[in-house]
């Protein structure tokens, strides 16, 4: 949880301040960027995104490192040692949902009573507020829910690459080592986690599909 919850926040927040900006269409050059540059990022895995962070953060700019020291309680020694994990998980799950939310943004925006309230003058950031944003919430929400399954999946790979004290490194060594045992718990701790944060997406699209009705 300590890799995935921030890179859900980081996914959500940068994918909403992108597609809020590519569905306004006052600058069609970005829209453009942002249609290219989404697909480029879905279409890259979690260890591709981790690999070119290493080369670019690490080997070339050090300003980050590259794998995770451990101090004597087992956790990273530093906050810096958490930014290249969490940005590899996110990263692709940014693509995707930024084209997701800007979509749904841009459906809301065209139904009639947006654009008749728009005509009547109310401001872009109340337009936003009060009816695009009710509209567009419940697929937002859904989105942002089919990407908690991919991320704490992601995880696995990420914390093995980077060497980070976390359940996906403790379930590859299992795995190295056939600790049967140790492999099933985890996943099946894993499931319930993920199936627990799946229900709460859900009630929660539920909810704003209600406030948008």
């Amino acid at each position: 949880m300590a890799l995935a919850v921030p890179a859900l926040v980081l996914t959500f927040v940068v994918s909403a301040l992108v597609a809020v900006w590519w569905s306004s269409g006052r600058r069609p050059a970005f829209g453009k960027f942002a249609s290219v540059a989404t697909i480029v990022v879905i279409a890259l895995p979690e260890f591709v995104v981790a690999t070119l962070a290493v080369l670019v953060f690490a080997l070339t700019l050090d300003v980050l490192p590259a794998v995770t020291m451990q101090n004597s309680a087992g956790a990273p020694q530093n906050l810096s040692m958490y930014v290249l994990p969490i940005l590899s998980l996110a990263v692709p799950q940014i693509g995707w949902n930024t084209r997701v939310f800007a979509a749904a943004i841009q459906e809301a925006r065209a139904l009639p009573y947006i654009h008749a309230a728009e005509l009547d003058g109310v401001g872009e950031t109340a337009l936003f507020v009060r009816y695009i944003l009710p509209r567009a919430a419940p697929t937002m929400v859904a989105s942002l829910a089919t990407s908690v399954g991919m991320v704490v999946g992601g995880a696995v790979v990420v914390e093995s690459l980077f060497n980070f004290p976390g359940v996906g490194a403790l379930v590859s060594a299992s795995v190295g080592t056939r600790d049967i045992n140790v492999v099933a718990a985890v996943v099946a701790c894993t499931g319930v986690v993920i199936l627990l944060l799946l229900l709460a997406a859900d009630g929660l699209r539920s909810w704003t599909r209600l406030r948008a009705v």
